[in-house]
């Protein structure tokens, strides 16, 4: 690559500038080289954050499985309750009465 931007002289930023100035060829190696630590890291940190969040969504697939390592026995009864909390007693009501007065 540096060859290239050292082919650029006069185009790209000016001839005359000393080869150390950020200003000239230095700037770019300098450009270039702190993009490729931050492309890298950014990689190895998605990398690591996806590898964590495909772990945990594997691990918690089975929670209030009847069964499971965590079967949580009162998630029916939470359910009910989040559900009357919601839609109220008359979702319940429905449901119940409405099949014995349709019998009829």
């Amino acid at each position: 690559m540096r060859p290239l931007i050292d082919a650029k002289k006069g185009d790209w930023y000016r001839a005359d500038l000393d080869p150390q100035s950020l200003r000239g060829l230095q700037g770019y190696k300098v450009l270039i080289g702190i993009a490729m630590i931050l492309g890298d890291e950014l990689y190895n940190l998605s990398k690591v954050f996806g590898s964590t969040i495909f772990n945990l969504i594997r691990r918690c697939q089975n929670i209030g499985v009847i069964g499971s390592e965590y079967p949580a026995p009162n998630a029916l009864v939470f359910r009910n309750m989040a559900i009357l909390g919601v839609e109220g007693l008359s979702h319940c009501i429905n449901p119940s009465f409405g099949r014995c007065l349709h019998q009829s």
